[in-house]
């Protein structure tokens, strides 16, 4: 999740991206996760921020089996590959409410502006969703 735009450095918006399993394949570019952009001043508003969804394929995960070890491809089942969301419209809102708090707590600490790149992640037996870490967003916020 990134709390700007990653494309156009745009700040207004939280970019969430996600898949089944782990992130590393989402990073590595390996599959087509889904993709939710959320207006951060309708958030702040309370109106209905979500402005887009769209659908990732996500043909394949990477978990860890019990023994501790990474199993890199597993393939998807046809009805979780690119048909539905991985996400709720309201785990989206959390998500994106989250990432703005974040972003406003490390903007204030650091007296600047400081979008945000941060993982999450959503348990695959609660469902509950956690945040893993927060770091500054590097690439568009330091364009001039």
């Amino acid at each position: 999740m990134f709390t700007i735009d990653t494309e156009s450095g745009f700040p207004d918006v939280v970019y969430i991206t996600g898949a089944y399993g782990l992130g590393e394949n989402i990073v590595q570019g390996v599959i087509n996760p889904d993709e939710f952009y959320v207006f951060k001043p309708c958030i702040k508003a309370n109106y209905k921020p979500i402005i887009q969804k769209t659908l990732g394929s996500k043909e394949i995960k990477m978990i860890y089996t019990l023994e501790g070890e990474v199993q890199p491809r597993i393939s998807l089942s046809p009805h979780r590959r690119g048909q539905i969301f991985i996400l709720s419209d309201e785990e989206i809102i959390k998500l994106a409410e989250w990432g703005i708090k974040i972003e406003d707590h490390y903007s204030k600490k650091a007296g600047v502006y400081r979008p945000m790149d941060i993982e999450w992640a959503k348990d695959g037996i609660t469902q509950e969703l956690f945040i893993l870490q927060a770091r500054p967003e590097t690439v568009k916020s330091q364009e001039p």
